[in-house]
């Protein structure tokens, strides 16, 4: 699939505004969001991703599939845009959509971003964690 994506890259002449990141160092991978508009997430599989976050912390927002963990991660309409597994021409729209809309990329990538440092710091995930086994303590018929 990969093989085949870069060559329709090429044929199309996109090299200059698609870049694909394979395994790049971090400072690749940095630089790439601050160029970049959106990301483009089409897994079939991903449990909990991560990636997402990064893009948010870069006000980026991300596109992506409505598989397995993803919708956990990424809010449709709100902090990105979720779209049905192997449907590209649902990709597309939702790639076009975006990069039309300036309007929409900015309040997405906002909300996205106010997610990270809202949910995904240090002190809220100390406190999840702690209310977690609180109730798990709680509940315990063994205590």
């Amino acid at each position: 699939y990969q093989d085949e994506m870069l060559k329709l890259i090429n044929r199309l002449k996109l090299d200059d505004v698609v870049v694909v990141i394979k395994n790049p160092p971090r400072g690749d991978v940095i630089a790439a969001y601050g160029q970049s508009e959106f990301l483009v997430l089409p897994s079939h599989w991903e449990l909990s991703p991560l990636v997402p976050l990064e893009s948010f912390a870069f006000k980026k927002p991300v596109i992506s599939t409505k598989s397995h963990g993803t919708p956990y991660t990424v809010q449709d309409q709100i902090t990105g845009l979720l779209v049905e597994p192997e449907n590209p021409k649902e990709l597309s729209k939702a790639m076009i959509d975006l990069l039309e809309n300036k309007v929409l990329r900015e309040k997405l990538g906002l909300a996205g971003y106010e997610f990270v440092h809202k949910e995904c710091n240090s002190v809220s995930m100390a406190q999840n964690s702690l209310s977690l086994y609180q109730e798990i303590i709680k509940n315990n018929p063994n205590k």
